[in-house]
């Protein structure tokens, strides 16, 4: 079918739509069509899930630390640093590696309030600002599969190593700004030197930002990881599990206000790669020969 060249934008998406071609539309659930980045941004419905994730954390630490507040055991005390319950059915025990949910429920046990604060902290940024154009229910996607995603990336590098955190979920979400960057790169940078705000919000100033947050954090968990291998070793494959999770699942899954059609075959390429990460994962961990011994912490 023949599209008048003078006709508008919209008119020739409905024309295309007609004829059974895919749109940017098809993919955005019939949420309004943007030229600009900045545009997307909308509150309505307000950012729901990081909130909410965020309170439960928050709220799990709270009865975890006020239980331990009750026992006599002074290595169980919260601090700083410390007071991770080793022993809740919801932390990630390589020994009970069978109870499939500690996979996704360690997110919700920390070792001291620093580390509560800074993950907190991490996933209200990212995550609000996720949300505020991809909305809730496609970061609450992404956050969670990274969160899987971390503790199976953890189970093979770590075989018998405790995990606790919500460091999977919050790369996931860094993961997944860097998606947004890939599949809107030509919205973000749309009139991006006309002002400071276009400016702050280019796909050029996000990159250099997830580059020195990702890898200056990364780097020091690694670092962290490997300096004194007798502390409470700081994970980072966890981190990587989740930070790859979230590019991989925030192309296929996050907002795109203009798909071209490199990014259908990427969709499709970044689905097989989640899947066989996943599915190579389980395998080992169906097959890992169980060592009864205490494994050491990793946060």
């Amino acid at each position: 079918m023949a599209i008048d060249p003078s006709a508008g934008r919209r008119h020739q998406q409905d024309v295309i739509v007609s004829s059974g071609y895919d749109t940017p539309d098809a993919y955005n659930w019939g949420e309004a069509d943007v030229d600009n980045y900045i545009e997307a941004y909308d509150c309505r419905p307000p950012p729901i899930f990081i909130p909410l994730i965020t309170l439960a954390e928050i709220g799990v630490f709270i009865y975890y630390g006020l239980i331990h507040a009750w026992d006599t055991d002074v290595y169980n005390d919260v601090s700083a640093t410390s007071g991770v319950p080793i022993n809740s059915p919801l932390i990630y025990d390589p020994r009970k590696r069978h109870e499939a949910w500690r996979f996704l429920t360690y997110m919700f046990i920390h070792n001291g309030y620093i580390h509560l604060a800074f993950n907190c902290l991490l996933q209200l940024v990212l995550g609000t600002l996720l949300e505020l154009v991809h909305k809730f229910w496609r970061c609450g996607l992404v956050y969670l599969f990274g969160v899987i995603a971390g503790s199976l990336a953890h189970s093979v590098s770590d075989p018998f190593v405790l995990l606790a955190g919500a460091s999977g979920g919050c790369y996931a979400l860094i993961g997944a700004h860097l998606a947004s960057i890939i599949m809107n790169w030509k919205a973000m940078q749309d009139k991006w030197l006309d002002n400071p705000v276009n400016f702050l919000s280019s796909g050029v100033v996000r990159l250099i930002l997830i580059i020195l947050l990702g890898g200056g954090d990364t780097g020091l968990a690694i670092y962290a990881r490997f300096k004194n291998p007798h502390a409470s070793r700081v994970g980072f494959s966890a981190h990587l599990g989740g930070f790859v999770a979230g590019v991989l699942l925030g192309i296929p899954i996050l907002r795109n206000l203009e798909v071209e059609k490199w990014e259908k075959v990427c969709f499709w390429v970044c689905i097989v790669l989640y899947t066989c990460f996943v599915a190579a994962a389980i395998l080992f961990n169906g097959f890992c020969v169980q060592i009864n011994r205490c494994p050491a912490s990793i946060y």
